[in-house]
């Protein structure tokens, strides 16, 4: 069934991408500050709607969509580490997250958080971004292979 949205129709389980970190050359995380994570390579990406350079996925029409990340980082090990990931809509961090998990350091040389949800965009302008925060202290990376962003169209 197609739902139209502003003169634009898009079907339940289009708008479908995959992307991962490549490489271990990612930037650093800021310590202590949230930091918008960029997975610069792509599994899939029906309609070129993830961008490699920035992170966000911007599917162009309003409505729900499915979003799910992992991100495996390495030294979250302190027992005072804090380590979250979460989904933000055009960037605005100032609101409450769309999903959020956090992570307390326990001693282990990496760490590995996943966060889902549905989202709702208003604006066909909106893009969903994924943003880390972490307090560990600096030289923590989204490590390769093991970090990545799906999402597709619900409705």
């Amino acid at each position: 069934k197609k739902k139209k949205t502003t003169g634009i129709t898009a079907n339940a389980g289009t708008k479908s991408f995959g992307a991962y970190r490549s490489d271990n050359n990612a930037s650093d995380l800021t310590n202590g500050d949230n930091s918008e994570l960029v997975f610069n390579a792509e599994k899939h990406d029906d309609d070129g709607l993830y961008n490699v350079s920035n992170g966000r996925y911007t599917p162009g029409v309003a409505g729900i969509y499915y979003v799910s990340a992992h991100v495996t980082v390495n030294d979250i090990n302190g027992t005072g580490d804090d380590l979250y990931l979460k989904f933000c809509i055009s960037g605005d961090v100032s609101t409450v997250a769309n999903s959020q998990t956090r992570y307390a350091g326990g001693g282990s040389n990496f760490t590995d958080v996943h966060a889902s949800a549905s989202i709702k965009l208003t604006n066909n302008s909106d893009y969903i971004s994924v943003f880390i925060y972490q307090d560990a202290g600096g030289s923590r990376k989204p490590q390769a292979n093991l970090s990545w962003f799906y999402g597709f169209r619900l409705s």
